[in-house]
């Protein structure tokens, strides 16, 4: 329910809003990637780029094979 109610949120430009349904996903479940990623993109839209960056770690740390979260190193 928060996921989609903080995808919602996001895609209206509710920045704020979808910042509370992402972080109630985590304080529900701590190991929810996709919570982490959301507050992830909720703080990077919002101009937290601290914040943003270590929801993006937190996020990466629980979904290590996700492609999407994970950039590829740039080739020589």
């Amino acid at each position: 329910m928060h996921l989609d109610s903080g995808n919602a949120a996001y895609r209206a430009g509710d920045y704020p809003g979808a910042l509370r349904h992402y972080r109630a996903i985590v304080r529900a479940d701590d190991k929810h990637a996709a919570g982490w990623f959301g507050i992830y993109m909720a703080q990077l839209a919002l101009g937290n780029a601290p914040a943003a960056d270590s929801a993006l770690k937190r996020a990466q740390k629980r979904a290590r094979g996700a492609t999407l979260i994970h950039p590829k190193p740039a080739e020589p």
